[in-house]
């Protein structure tokens, strides 16, 4: 990787619809953001998905190595750097420990894309009336929930835990089975924590 391609240029993105889901598939698919934001001439790093809007460069990485990129990266930039040197660091870190770093505006495409491939799939279970069972599972749960006088999530939290959990089983090429696995891995209760599908 080279320094000299460094682009720094102002990655502001626009909230839309599109982008939430984009943002929440690359957060479900074990990715995070790495955002370089400037307060008067001065840079600093943030980690998370959650896009600072003084950014002026936001790179995507695998969330497991988003930490030790960064710590590097800080490290490499000194004490009050500009946004060119802040992002020569990022790019020296990441290259140093070899991950990749992707840009928002790629990341968010190639995102929106899967996104929608997802919601293909999605509409072709409706079709083959396995959403059906999937809404016949869920709505024994909740009721049994409610009978041990336990709360139970929304049905709305449940499909979108589907979505999520058919992300690395679409990208592996793995076919999903009976409904009872499709609410396996899309539905848990309240109590069980919520990035484990």
């Amino acid at each position: 990787m080279t320094m000299t391609g460094v682009d720094i240029g102002h990655a502001r993105p626009a909230r839309s619809s599109d982008t939430k889901v984009a943002i929440n598939y690359l957060i479900a698919s074990g990715a995070t953001a790495i955002t370089i934001a400037e307060i008067d001439g001065v840079c600093t790093f943030h980690v998370g998905s959650k896009i600072d809007p003084r950014a002026v460069s936001v790179q995507w990485i695998a969330e497991v190595n988003a930490r030790t990129v960064v710590r590097q990266a800080r490290k490499l930039a000194g004490e009050s750097p500009d946004a060119a040197t802040a992002a020569r660091a990022l790019a020296q870190a990441a290259a140093d420990q070899r991950v990749t770093l992707t840009a928002h505006d790629l990341a968010m495409s190639r995102a929106g894309q899967a996104a929608s491939r997802i919601e293909l799939y999605i509409d072709s279970m409706r079709a083959k009336g396995v959403m059906r069972e999937f809404t016949r599972a869920y709505t024994r749960r909740r009721t049994a929930a409610a009978a041990n006088g336990q709360g139970f999530m929304s049905y709305a939290v449940a499909e979108a835990r589907l979505r999520k959990a058919l992300i690395p089983l679409l990208v592996g090429g793995q076919n999903v089975g009976p409904s009872q696995s499709l609410f396996e891995q899309g539905g848990r209760s309240k109590t069980n924590n919520p990035r484990q599908i």
